[in-house]
C-alpha cells in the first residue's frame, strides 16, 4: 500500500501516511514489549545495580554526594564497563 500510494503523494498524502504510521507504531510496540520482557526475564541485569541502554550514558548519571561513593557500575549493551 505504501509503494502504491507513492504515486498519489502530492494529492492524496494520507494514502501512504496512515499505513506507514501503522507500521511505525507496530514496530515501536514490539520494541517496547521486547525491552520490557528483557528487563523482567534477564537475571543478569536484575538486582545487579547495572544501568543499561541509552540511559547509561555519562550525562545521565546522578552526581556523587560528597563522602558517599557511587556504587553503580555503568556498562554498555555488550556488558563492557564505560569509563
Amino acid at each position: 500500500m505504501i509503494s502504491h500510494g507513492r504515486n498519489y503523494l502530492p494529492t492524496w498524502w494520507w494514502y501512504s501516511a496512515f499505513p506507514g504510521l501503522a507500521i511505525y507504531f507496530t514496530v515501536l510496540g514490539f520494541n517496547l514489549v521486547g525491552d520490557g520482557l528483557r528487563d523482567l526475564l534477564d537475571p543478569k541485569s536484575r538486582d545487579s545495580g547495572v544501568a543499561r541502554g541509552p540511559t547509561a550514558s555519562r550525562g545521565s548519571e546522578t552526581p556523587n554526594v560528597v563522602g558517599q561513593p557511587n556504587n553503580r557500575r555503568v556498562v554498555s549493551d555488550r556488558g563492557e564497563p564505560i569509563p
